[in-house]
C-alpha cells in the first residue's frame, strides 16, 4: 500500500467502522473498474480519483458529530412507538375538552393535529409541535468505551430501527452521546450512520461480565418473583430496565404469523427455576419468555440460559418476560451453529484470507 494512502485510509478509520486493511480491500476491488471506465486517466490521476470518490461516499460519515466506541451488545427490545403514551393521553385529554378548548390550550392545532404539550414533561423543547402518528424506537443495552477508557454501561436509543448488532461479539459502533466514561454510564442516541461492526468473532464469557458490569441487574430465578411482586434493580444499577437471570430451557417455540396489530409474533421460551446442584425446582412455576424474533435463539431444549429482559405477571398472575438477550451457557447446553453461508459462482473461489483478530484484552 502507498504511504500516502495508507496515512489518508489511517484518518479516515477515525470516523469509520472500517479498519486500514478494509478500506485498501475496497480500493484494491475498485480500481480495474475505474481504469477501465476513465481509460484516459494515468496510474497516479486513477488513484487519485478512486480516493476521492471514496471520499464522497463517505463524506455524510465525517461530518457526523457521532463519536466512535467499542462495546459488547447484550440485548435490545423490539421496536415500541416511543410517543404512544403522551398521544394516547392527550387524545384523552381533547376527547374531554372538545376540540374548541382543546385547540385554545394547545393540545390541537388547527387542522385537528394532537400536539406535544404539559404531559410530556421530559421533552420541553417538542411542546407545540405535532404528534407523529408512529414513532419507532428500540433500547440497546451493553458496555462500551471511548477509544481506550474504560469498559462502563449504556443505554442506547435507536429511532432509525434498521440495523442490529451481534450480541455478545465485541463491535465498532458509532453514536451520539453527551455522557462521559467518568460518569460510569453511557446513554446514547443511534445516529442516521449508525452500522455494527464485529471486531472479534469470539463469544465472551458473559457471566463474568454479568458480575462485573450489572451486578445490581442480577437475581436468582426463584427470588424474581413474590407473589404478585416482581423483582427491580436496585437504585445503584447503572441500567435499571433490565435484569438477568438463569434458568434451565425445557421448551422453545418458534412461531410464525402476525398479531393482529400487524407485528410479527415473538418466539417463546419457557424458564425453570434450578437449585445449586443443577436439579429443577420441583414445586417452581416456569416462565414464559417472550422473544423478538430479532434476537437469536442458537441453542437447543433443555440447555442452561442467561436471560436478559423485563419480567411481569400477567393479570392471572402467571409468571412473564419480555426477553431481549439470551446467552446459553456453553457448560450445558448445546449449541446450534449458524448456517453457513451458501457458496455460489461468485463467492466460491474468491474466499478473501481472514483478517487478523484483535487480541486485545475486553475485561
Amino acid at each position: 500500500m502507498a504511504k500516502d494512502r495508507k496515512e489518508i485510509f489511517g484518518s479516515w478509520t477515525k470516523k469509520l467502522t472500517m479498519s486500514i486493511e478494509e478500506l485498501e480491500k475496497e480500493f484494491q476491488e475498485r480500481l480495474p473498474e475505474v481504469k477501465i471506465k476513465y481509460n484516459k486517466l494515468d496510474e497516479k490521476e486513477a488513484n487519485e480519483f478512486l480516493i476521492a470518490q471514496m471520499y464522497g461516499e463517505f463524506k455524510r460519515q465525517f461530518a457526523s458529530p457521532a463519536k466512535k466506541f467499542q462495546g459488547i451488545f447484550i440485548g435490545f427490545t423490539g421496536i415500541q412507538d416511543a410517543d404512544s403514551w403522551t398521544r394516547r393521553e392527550t387524545q384523552k385529554t381533547v376527547d374531554e375538552l372538545g376540540k374548541e378548548k382543546a385547540l385554545e390550550q394547545g393540545f390541537t392545532n388547527e387542522e385537528g393535529k394532537l400536539l406535544f404539550n404539559d404531559k410530556d414533561v421530559r421533552f420541553k423543547w417538542r411542546h407545540g409541535k405535532p404528534i407523529p402518528d408512529y414513532t419507532p424506537q428500540r433500547r440497546l443495552y451493553g458496555i462500551c468505551r471511548e477509544e481506550k477508557g474504560d469498559l462502563v454501561p449504556f443505554l442506547m436509543y435507536d429511532g432509525q430501527c434498521k440495523k442490529i448488532p451481534v450480541l455478545f461479539k465485541p463491535s465498532d459502533f458509532r453514536a451520539n452521546s453527551k455522557s462521559k466514561a467518568e460518569d460510569g454510564f453511557y446513554q446514547m442516541n443511534a445516529a442516521s450512520i449508525t452500522d455494527y461492526k464485529i471486531i472479534k468473532d469470539e463469544g465472551i464469557d458473559f457471566v463474568e461480565y454479568s458480575k462485573k458490569y450489572f451486578r445490581e441487574n442480577c437475581v436468582s430465578l426463584q427470588n424474581l418473583y413474590n407473589g404478585q411482586d416482581v423483582w427491580k434493580p436496585s437504585k445503584e444499577a447503572k441500567v435499571s430496565q433490565f435484569v438477568i437471570t438463569r434458568g434451565e430451557v425445557p421448551k422453545i417455540v418458534i412461531t410464525e404469523g402476525q398479531k393482529a396489530d400487524g407485528r410479527e409474533k415473538n418466539n417463546v421460551i419457557e424458564l425453570s427455576e434450578m437449585s445449586g446442584d443443577m436439579t429443577l425446582e420441583k414445586d417452581s412455576k416456569n416462565v414464559a419468555g417472550f422473544v423478538n424474533k430479532e434476537v437469536p435463539i442458537n441453542f437447543a431444549e433443555g440447555g442452561v440460559a442467561y436471560v436478559i429482559g423485563s419480567p411481569f405477571l400477567s393479570k392471572e398472575g402467571d409468571r412473564m418476560m419480555n426477553v431481549f438477550g439470551i446467552w446459553p451457557d456453553p457448560k450445558y447446553s448445546i449449541i446450534i451453529p449458524d448456517p453457513e453461508e451458501p457458496i455460489t459462482k461468485e463467492n466460491g473461489n474468491n474466499k478473501s484470507a481472514p483478517e487478523e483478530e484483535n487480541d486485545e484484552n475486553w475485561a
